[in-house]
């Protein structure tokens, strides 16, 4: 297995998001009966890191291609194709490129891009294992409703209420209001910084970031 440690090139710019929600008529008349309320915490950290793993060997490449995507492969090559990983010949055929191995390849698709300068790593890295994070920079509150569905007046909404049952029991806390916690979710707001890693958690290769950012 390879290693890899993902971190931001620049301060406070890794954003992390806890995501409840409930029917969005709780809280105000007249709203559709499907529509949804959503009460966001979000936290910016000063710094933090995360780890993706890569599979090398035959073994691990099985078995990692096993659960990707529900086991809707049966192997490497059609997943190559619908995700953009092959090359076409003069005829139109779709080849997996001769200068990359298998996990190379698949390196290449469990990596955030250097160029990247917003990238939604619970959401398109979802392999990507939180490591730290430390120095939080601020703490916001927030209230919105699902697509097509009326704005909320967050003047109307108790968010001591709120704040103080998170404090003193988490996520349980706020559902004992009432709300139901859906998910917690990282996002980096700047270019990354990927480094090779052992397995436990030790540098063994140099940084790898944007031309940009060096």
């Amino acid at each position: 297995m390879k290693y890899f440690k993902l971190e931001p090139t620049y301060k406070k710019s890794l954003v992390e998001f806890y995501t409840f929600s409930r029917p969005l008529s709780d809280l105000m008349e007249g709203a559709e009966k499907d529509a949804k309320a959503f009460l966001v915490k979000e936290i910016g950290w000063r710094w933090g890191d995360f780890t993706i793993e890569v599979p090398e060997t035959d073994d691990e490449i099985a078995e990692w291609l096993e659960y990707k995507d529900e086991g809707n492969y049966d192997n490497f090559y059609d997943l190559a194709v619908d995700y953009g990983l092959t090359e076409l010949t003069e005829e139109g055929e779709d080849i997996l490129p001769a200068d990359k191995t298998v996990s190379e390849l698949i390196e290449q698709l469990l990596l955030p891009d250097l160029d990247d300068d917003c990238i939604l790593i619970s959401e398109d890295f979802p392999d990507a294992q939180m490591n730290s994070t430390w120095d939080g920079c601020w703490e916001d509150w927030s209230v919105r409703t699902s697509y097509g569905a009326p704005d909320f007046d967050e003047e109307e909404f108790d968010f001591e209420e709120v704040e103080e049952a998170y404090c003193e029991e988490y996520e349980e806390g706020v559902e004992s209001l009432g709300w139901t916690f859906d998910d917690c979710e990282y996002e980096m707001h700047c270019n990354p910084m990927i480094t090779p890693i052992d397995e436990n958690g030790e540098d063994i290769g140099e940084p790898m970031q944007s031309e940009n950012d060096e």
